[in-house]
């Protein structure tokens, strides 16, 4: 009697991987000599410190400031951080052509 389903190769690695990863992770872990669960609480965020909430009041002011960068402020800053490498990217480019204008010139030659 034949089966209703059938594996493919793919579904039996994907399988395997889901069985495999977390023994070799456990495996490493405690060869380093680490535990494993705190290795997972770690990745996980659970490092079992407790964090206290601060809760303010809002103040009941007319005038509220907000500290968020202005739109143009960040455009500048990050044209300036670009403008470098462009500059470097338009000498290569030069470079580029350079080099291609001598190659076709020694190909030129060569025939």
């Amino acid at each position: 009697m034949r089966r209703k389903y059938k594996l493919t190769g793919c579904a039996r690695f994907l399988i395997f991987l889901l069985i495999a990863i977390p023994v070799v992770y456990i495996a490493a872990t405690m060869v380093t000599g680490t535990s494993p669960l705190e290795e997972i609480n770690k990745l996980l965020g659970k490092d079992g410190d407790t964090r206290e909430i601060q809760t303010s009041t809002p103040s009941n002011s007319d005038t509220t400031t907000l500290d968020a960068p202005i739109p143009g402020e960040q455009v500048t800053k990050i044209e300036e951080k670009d403008a470098e490498p462009i500059i470097s990217n338009r000498e290569l480019l030069d470079r580029i052509e350079q080099l291609e204008k001598r190659l076709s010139v020694l190909e030129q030659k060569m025939e």
